[in-house]
Formats: structure tokens, C-alpha cells, sequence
């Protein structure tokens, strides 16, 4: 995954395109591999950018979806391009739904250092200082 940032000088950080390359061996349905990629790089967007429980003493403090920030439309990335030209075209069929999900925080903190030179190691990533240095 290779994302494309752009972080306003006072830390306001936009996801503008993640470009997506995944191997799942063959294919029998590109749509439907397709939507499960984007899914995938839609939920990883929210895990990066905003999940995280609170525990007060010890229980978790968010105790429904309007105290649990969600990713609306207008959060998510603009353009996600998923690249079927690595496929190997191999007989297996490997797992689509989950995979996905993993490479896209790092790819989003590498594509923050490369904006602003600062290393983002914690997420979610909202609660950290991207004011340009």
C-alpha cells in the first residue's frame, strides 16, 4: 500500500488516494475482490485514524457510536486504486477480506513522514501533533 497525504500546516491531516496491490493467487470475481480490497482499505483508514477504547476505572468509557469517532464519507480517501497487475495467476485462491487491512496504517505514517518529516508511531493518529515543525 502506498499512501497519499496532505497535512495542513496546522496538523490537519487528509488521506488523499492509497494505491493497493494484493496478490490473492486467482480470481473469480475481480468486483467482488475488488469491494472486498476497498472494504478492507476503508476499515484500516478508521483503525489508523481514529479507534481507540478508553478505560476508566476499569470499564470502557465509550458506550456507543456517538461517543466513538467513526470515519464519515468525506474522511475517507478520494481515490483508492487497487493494482491487479502483480497477480500471479497461481491456482490457489488465497483470502481477500482481512489482509488488506494491515499494511495500511504504516503505509499512512510513511506517507506523514514524508510530508512533514515527523515519525507518527501511535495511533490513532488524530490524537497526534502533525503541526508542521
Amino acid at each position: 500500500v502506498v499512501a497519499t497525504v496532505e497535512v495542513s500546516r496546522a496538523g490537519v491531516l487528509q488521506v488523499e488516494a492509497l494505491d493497493i496491490a494484493f496478490d490473492s493467487g486467482g480470481m473469480l470475481n475481480r468486483d467482488s475482490v475488488a469491494s472486498q480490497i476497498e472494504g478492507a482499505a476503508i476499515f484500516g483508514l478508521n483503525l489508523t485514524l481514529n479507534e481507540e477504547l478508553t478505560v476508566k476505572d476499569g470499564r470502557i468509557v465509550e458506550g456507543n457510536f456517538d461517543q466513538y469517532p467513526m470515519l464519515r464519507i468525506g474522511d475517507i480517501a478520494t481515490t483508492i486504486n487497487i493494482h491487479y497487475e502483480g497477480l500471479t495467476g497461481h491456482e490457489r485462491f488465497s483470502k481477500v477480506g482481512e489482509s488488506p487491512v494491515g499494511p495500511i496504517g504504516p503505509a499512512i505514517g510513511n506517507a506523514i513522514f514524508a510530508a512533514i518529516g515527523k515519525r507518527v508511531r501511535t495511533t490513532p493518529f488524530r490524537k497526534q501533533d502533525l503541526s508542521w515543525s
